[in-house]
């Protein structure tokens, strides 16, 4: 087992990695995204009530998820439209779900390990307990990072 400094390390880098991976987009972001759609799709843009509502929403996602929501849309429309706020979410609400799933992973393990819990076995013992995955099955237990990053190779 690696001594907890180098452990509390590991675990820093992969949180910062998984809240990097989850940082939201600003709305200046979405605007950009939500004119290049219009542009391509030769469009008007919604209301500014409505785009109130897109920036609300959208906002929460990531750029490189926005991306992908767009890329995806564009490429499936077959029709001169604007897209609904859930033809865009639908493509990446599941990638958001699995990051947000990682990094409270990450942090669960890591406070496993922080502070184990103490366990009374059948006959009164006290034992230590383990982390349920430890960090050898880290990878097991969680989605790999590639699997929660843009696919680049589709562009």
């Amino acid at each position: 087992m690696l001594p907890a400094e180098q452990r509390s390390e590991l675990f820093e880098v992969q949180i910062e990695a998984a809240e990097q991976s989850l940082r939201p987009a600003g709305k200046e972001q979405v605007g950009r995204m939500l004119a290049v759609i219009a542009a391509t799709q030769q469009c008007k843009l919604p209301s500014q009530e409505a785009l109130l509502k897109y920036y609300d929403i959208l906002s929460q996602y990531p750029v490189d998820l926005l991306d992908i929501a767009s890329n995806e849309f564009l490429r499936k429309c077959t029709y001169q439209k604007f897209p609904l706020i859930s033809e865009l979410t639908t493509e990446v609400h599941e990638l958001l779900e699995l990051r947000r799933s990682r990094l409270k992973a990450v942090k669960d393990l890591q406070d496993d390990f922080a502070a184990p819990a103490k366990l009374t076995d059948a006959s009164g013992n006290t034992q230590r307990r383990r982390s349920q995955c430890g960090l050898n099955k880290l990878s097991e237990s969680l989605p790999p990072l590639d699997k929660l990053q843009p696919d680049q190779s589709a562009d």
